[in-house]
Protein backbone atom coordinates (compact mmCIF):
# COMPACT_ATOMS: atom_id res chain seq x y z
CA UNK A 1 0.00 0.00 0.00
CA UNK A 2 1.53 3.46 -0.91
CA UNK A 3 1.46 6.34 1.28
CA UNK A 4 -1.21 8.41 1.84
CA UNK A 5 -1.02 12.26 2.45
CA UNK A 6 -3.93 14.25 4.04
CA UNK A 7 -3.97 18.00 4.31
CA UNK A 8 -6.37 19.92 6.00
CA UNK A 9 -7.12 23.57 5.36
CA UNK A 10 -9.34 25.89 8.24
CA UNK A 11 -10.40 29.12 8.21
CA UNK A 12 -12.41 31.76 8.23
CA UNK A 13 -14.65 32.69 4.94
CA UNK A 14 -13.47 35.01 2.34
CA UNK A 15 -9.71 33.91 3.01
CA UNK A 16 -9.42 31.46 0.22
CA UNK A 17 -9.25 28.55 2.25
CA UNK A 18 -11.49 26.31 -0.70
CA UNK A 19 -9.47 27.86 -3.40
CA UNK A 20 -6.21 26.58 -2.04
CA UNK A 21 -7.34 23.70 -1.39
CA UNK A 22 -8.33 23.08 -5.14
CA UNK A 23 -5.58 24.53 -6.29
CA UNK A 24 -3.22 21.98 -4.38
CA UNK A 25 -5.39 18.87 -5.37
CA UNK A 26 -5.15 19.82 -9.02
CA UNK A 27 -1.41 20.42 -8.77
CA UNK A 28 -1.29 16.71 -7.11
CA UNK A 29 -3.65 15.21 -9.54
CA UNK A 30 -2.14 16.33 -13.21
CA UNK A 31 1.03 17.72 -12.08
CA UNK A 32 2.29 14.94 -9.82
CA UNK A 33 0.26 12.05 -11.41
CA UNK A 34 -1.66 11.10 -7.83
CA UNK A 35 -5.00 9.92 -7.72
CA UNK A 36 -6.22 13.39 -5.65
CA UNK A 37 -9.62 14.46 -3.88
CA UNK A 38 -10.32 17.50 -2.65
CA UNK A 39 -13.29 17.92 -0.07
CA UNK A 40 -14.85 20.94 1.35
CA UNK A 41 -17.32 22.03 4.48
CA UNK A 42 -18.60 25.86 4.21
CA UNK A 43 -21.51 27.76 4.47
CA UNK A 44 -21.49 29.97 0.82
CA UNK A 45 -24.43 32.43 2.74
CA UNK A 46 -22.23 33.48 5.70
CA UNK A 47 -18.77 35.68 4.81
CA UNK A 48 -16.35 35.03 7.81
CA UNK A 49 -18.16 31.78 8.95
CA UNK A 50 -15.89 28.47 9.42
CA UNK A 51 -14.64 26.88 6.49
CA UNK A 52 -12.69 23.80 6.35
CA UNK A 53 -11.37 22.02 3.25
CA UNK A 54 -9.17 18.54 2.95
CA UNK A 55 -7.14 17.29 0.36
CA UNK A 56 -6.12 13.45 0.31
CA UNK A 57 -3.77 11.97 -2.14
CA UNK A 58 -1.79 8.93 -2.78
CA UNK A 59 -0.68 6.82 -5.59
CA UNK A 60 -3.11 4.21 -4.97
CA UNK A 61 -6.95 4.47 -6.80
CA UNK A 62 -8.94 6.65 -4.99
CA UNK A 63 -7.74 7.28 -1.31
CA UNK A 64 -10.32 7.93 1.04
CA UNK A 65 -12.57 11.43 0.76
CA UNK A 66 -11.61 12.36 4.36
CA UNK A 67 -8.91 12.97 6.48
CA UNK A 68 -8.33 10.27 9.77
CA UNK A 69 -5.01 11.98 10.70
CA UNK A 70 -3.95 15.52 8.92
CA UNK A 71 -0.30 15.32 7.41
CA UNK A 72 -0.25 19.05 8.05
Amino acid sequence: MAQRTEIRFEGLGGQGIVLAAVVLAEALGVHQGLEAVQTSVYDPETRGASVRSEVVASADTWPARSCAMPSA
